[in-house]
């Protein structure tokens, strides 16, 4: 297995090659995935924006798959389904008819049989799904397609109740694991996959980050490769990052490389800086708190006062706003899974 070879410590180029079995299944992998089209969703993402101006045609808003939204069209482009992982329920649309749940559970069986195991454990069984249908909202929106033709979109959406901590379930075990080898607090990687994917595996942006960790495969990819198998490695495959153990291992070695740029800290006090270098890089974090040598024995909270405060004032509110959605994660996994400060 993958965590059986994660040895004590990370400084492993200098073995021959501890991790042949990893290669092997990074290889086996990787054939699996770029072989199902339906979960690369950098694929379909591509494909879509290839048939924009049918798109655009057709519907009043565009959906396409991102970080935290799953989305299929039909071949005809007249329906489309998408799995809402940040709000926690199933949409389906359509601009070809009505629906009625029967619609949206006919195309999520599909999903289901066309699919493969990552998108199968994530889906409502179908019994759940028939439950939480009771529950769904119709809306129907007359309008004008993105090319002025008139158009009817009717909606089911459907509250999918406890999916969000039904997927933190299914990745728990591996993030303990794989944080517990490295090091790192399982509740840190956790809040970050929450606030990145919202336990999306299949999730893409357009920065090329892939997967539930949102691992940009040419960076941060590519630099874990070298803590872990030293330089001359490369950068991880976009479908190597699509198995969800292998991502994790990525974005929680990254965390573990990020430790390296903020020397003499604490791992209950150094928090601010990891979660806000994953977000920014940790170039942008030293250059925009040049006095963080000297805030190594400040407590987490004023430390993450300041570097909020210190990312405000140049501006880049996207890296504030990151700040306080993981820690405000980071507080829930930590009562919820019962990790101490410590990890």
């Amino acid at each position: 297995m993958l965590l059986s070879l994660l040895l004590a410590g990370v400084c492993l180029a200098q073995n021959a090659n501890p991790f042949q079995e990893l290669d092997q299944r990074f290889e086996k992998r990787s054939r699996e995935l770029n072989s199902a089209f339906h979960i690369r969703s950098d694929e379909m993402l591509r494909q879509y924006q290839k048939r924009i101006g049918e798109l655009e045609a057709l519907w009043d808003k565009v959906a396409l798959p991102g970080p935290r939204e799953f989305v299929q069209y039909t071949d005809d482009l007249g329906q489309r389904m998408v799995l809402d992982f940040e709000h926690d329920r199933i949409l389906m649309e359509s601009v070809a008819g009505k629906l009625n749940t029967g619609d949206a559970e006919a195309f999520l069986n599909k999903l289901r049989q066309e699919g493969s195991d990552t998108l199968d454990m994530l889906l409502p069984s179908p019994e759940a799904f028939r439950k939480d249908s009771e529950g769904a909202e119709e809306v129907s929106v007359e309008g004008k397609s993105l090319t002025g033709k008139p158009v009817q979109r009717n909606s089911i959406s459907i509250p999918i109740q406890g999916w969000s901590n039904r997927r933190a379930g299914i990745f728990w075990p591996k993030v303990k694991l794989i944080a517990g080898r490295l090091g790192i607090d399982p509740a840190l990687a956790m809040a970050i996959i929450q606030v990145e994917s919202a336990f999306n595996p299949m999730a893409v942006s357009g920065d090329n980050a892939i997967g539930l960790m949102q691992v940009v495969p040419e960076t941060a990819g590519a630099d874990v490769n070298t803590l872990l198998y030293g330089e001359g490695r490369g950068a991880p495959s976009v479908g190597d990052l699509y198995d969800p153990e292998t991502n994790i291992l990525y974005g929680v070695g990254y965390i573990r490389l990020l430790e390296r740029y903020f020397p003499g800290f604490t791992k209950t006090n150094n928090l601010p800086l990891l979660i806000a270098a994953y977000n920014a890089g940790p170039g942008r974090v030293r250059g925009l708190m040049q006095n963080w040598k000297n805030a190594a024995a400040w407590p987490a909270g004023k430390l993450k006062r300041e570097i909020r405060e210190a990312f405000r004032k140049a501006g880049i509110m996207e890296t504030a706003h990151y700040l306080d959605q993981v820690f405000k994660q980071y507080e829930k996994f930590k009562d919820l899974l019962g990790v101490d400060d410590a990890g």
